[in-house]
Formats: structure tokens, C-alpha cells, sequence
């Protein structure tokens, strides 16, 4: 049964790899777009990069999208920046709109720790950082839970990164927003507990009274 199970598994990462290499190398549209959707259909993680890499402006417009839609079927956050900046600079309206959906299948958390990534990366541009810094600035406005899903080291490698000294004003600010929800968020989480431990204690004293 073991034997079978890697067989099984061999063989997905050939037919994997074999798609991978259909949407980079083929000539063929229709086969690059076929092989876009299908590796949202086998649930491959590890062809993210490659769908992303198929993202580019000059890639025919079907096999973009249809990217995308894998992208999202496989709930691949580390494709977050590039969506992004595609959906801020993309010519084509309706990859943009395809754009925001993938995002929206995300989960929150997984997105805002991957943007958390983007932000601390010194080999990444600017505008992606700066981008990513926004769009986690938004994320943890919007829902105190994705706050405080982010621990005290990410706050702080937001505080660093707003200190260097390439970065612009939105950059810095962004940071600091998000660095401040975060903040709250645990502080208020801190509170409830305290609260709660301490009615509690009452519940618990007033009943062996």
C-alpha cells in the first residue's frame, strides 16, 4: 500500500513538472492555458512560482487569467505581492478584476504573514514593498483578528523596515498603521483575558462563599 502511495506520488510530480513546462516552454496557447487550469486542479502548491511567472503583462490573455484562477484554487499567498501590483498597474480592466477575486479566496492570516515577508525583503523593489506595507495596512484595519494573528517579531520587523532609509512616506506609514493595530490588538486581547480571569475569580470566590 506504501508502494503504491509513492507511486501515486511520482507520478503527480511528473505530470506536474510536465505542466510546468508546457506553460513556460509551449507554443501553443490553448496547451499553455489547459496546463494553467489544470494545476489548479491538482492542488500543486509547488507550482506557484511558475503560474505567477505566467502573470507577466505580454502572456496571452487567457493563460494570464487562467493563472490567476489557479493561483487562487491553491490558496497560494505567496503570490499576494505580484496580484497586487498587477492590480494596481495592469492595463487590462478584466485582469484586474480576476486580480482582486484570487485575493479575496486568500485566507487573511496566510496574507497578511506573506505580506509581512514582502515588506521585510530587501531584494524586492520598493514598489512591491510598498505596495505590500498598504495592502497589510488595510488587511489589519479591517479585521482585529488578522492583527492579532501577527506576533510581536512581525510588528517589530515592520518597525525596522520603516527605518530604512530608501523607503518613502506611504512606506513608513503603512508600517506604522499596521504596526499600531497590532499593537491594539494584543493589548485589547491582554485586557479580555485580564477581565475574564478576574470575574473568574469572583464567580469562583462567591460560590465557596
Amino acid at each position: 500500500m506504501a508502494a503504491s502511495a509513492a507511486r501515486g506520488d511520482t507520478v503527480r510530480v511528473q505530470k506536474v513538472q510536465e505542466l510546468l513546462k508546457e506553460l513556460r516552454d509551449d507554443a501553443d496557447s490553448f496547451r499553455q492555458k489547459a496546463a494553467a487550469r489544470a494545476l489548479g486542479e491538482l492542488d500543486a502548491a509547488e507550482a506557484a512560482p511558475g503560474l505567477l511567472k505566467a502573470l507577466r503583462g505580454d502572456a496571452e490573455q487567457g493563460m494570464r487569467y487562467n493563472a490567476a484562477e489557479a493561483l487562487g484554487k491553491l490558496g497560494a499567498a505567496e503570490a499576494a505581492p505580484g496580484l497586487l501590483r498587477m492590480l494596481e498597474e495592469d492595463v487590462d480592466p478584466e485582469f484586474r478584476r480576476t486580480a482582486a477575486k484570487v485575493l479575496d479566496r486568500f485566507d487573511p492570516k496566510d496574507l497578511a504573514l506573506q505580506l509581512v515577508r514582502t515588506v521585510r525583503n530587501r531584494d524586492m523593489s520598493i514598489p512591491w514593498r510598498e505596495t505590500a506595507a498598504s495592502e497589510l495596512a488595510r488587511l489589519v484595519t479591517k479585521d482585529a483578528a488578522v492583527a492579532l494573528a501577527l506576533a510581536d517579531e512581525h510588528a517589530d520587523a515592520l518597525h525596522d523596515a520603516a527605518q530604512e532609509e530608501e523607503v518613502g512616506k506611504v512606506f513608513r506609514d503603512s508600517c506604522a498603521k499596521a504596526v499600531g493595530k497590532i499593537d491594539a490588538a494584543h493589548a485589547q486581547a491582554a485586557d479580555d483575558a485580564a477581565r475574564h480571569g478576574t470575574a473568574t475569580q469572583h464567580r469562583a470566590s462567591t460560590s465557596g462563599s
